[in-house]
This record gives C-alpha cells, structure tokens and sequence, in this order.
C-alpha cells in the first residue's frame, strides 16, 4: 500500500453525501450509543427518503442481532446485501449467521439420529 505522508487536504478527494446517506449515518451512529429507538427512527426517515439504501438494512440488521432476533437479522443483512452495500461487516456478517445457522441444523439432526430407538 502506497502512503503519501504529505498529502494536503486539498488532495484529498471529497464528495457531498446524499440526504439519505447522512440520515444513515446519523442512524449507525445512535447504533453505536445504543440508541435503539433512535436509530429506528433516522432508519424509518431513511427509507423515505430512498427505499433502496442499504445502509438502512444495515443498521436495521445489527439493531435486531443485537437484540437476538437472528432470522430477522439475516433477511436485514440480505437485503443491504441485494442492495448492494459497500460495508463488509454485512457480509461478514451475514455469513457468520448462516454457518451458525447450518451448525445448529446439524446439532439438531445428530441429536434426532441419537434419540432414535435402539441408539
């Protein structure tokens, strides 16, 4: 990785962030205070502004993980995925659920092969 360690603000490049972005923002940030009705709230003022903004469904998916609503979080985690979200945390994410998802089927199947008669 090349580092320019003179680099002048003026260099750097800069863009203006859409409404729906700061909102988004603004909503990972009461994520991150653990302001849950907060961040509801910028997520639902989000997706008025633009319903295809996947940050949205990022912060609505680590508000429900939090909270131990997995299968939910997995359909929110999707959704910003499908949406085509730049945070890798999301896919991460998303992919950890599943695999515990799949460990936990396979837990479940041992135990029903094992409780069968004559085990």
């Amino acid at each position: 990785m090349k580092i320019e360690p003179n680099a002048l603000p003026k260099d750097l490049p800069v863009r203006e962030m859409s409404p729906a972005e700061s909102t988004a923002l603004w909503a990972s940030l009461h994520l991150a205070m653990n302001r849950p009705a907060d961040a509801r709230a910028l997520i639902g003022e989000t997706r008025k502004i633009d319903g295809a903004n996947a940050a949205s469904y990022e912060v609505e998916a680590m508000l429900l993980d939090r909270a131990g609503q997995r299968t939910e979080a997995v359909a929110a985690f999707a959704k910003a995925a499908e949406l085509n979200s730049e945070n890798f945390y999301t896919y991460y994410r998303l992919s950890t659920l599943a695999r515990d998802d799949e460990r936990r089927k396979q837990a479940q199947d041992l135990i029903n092969l094992l409780e069968r008669p004559g085990n």
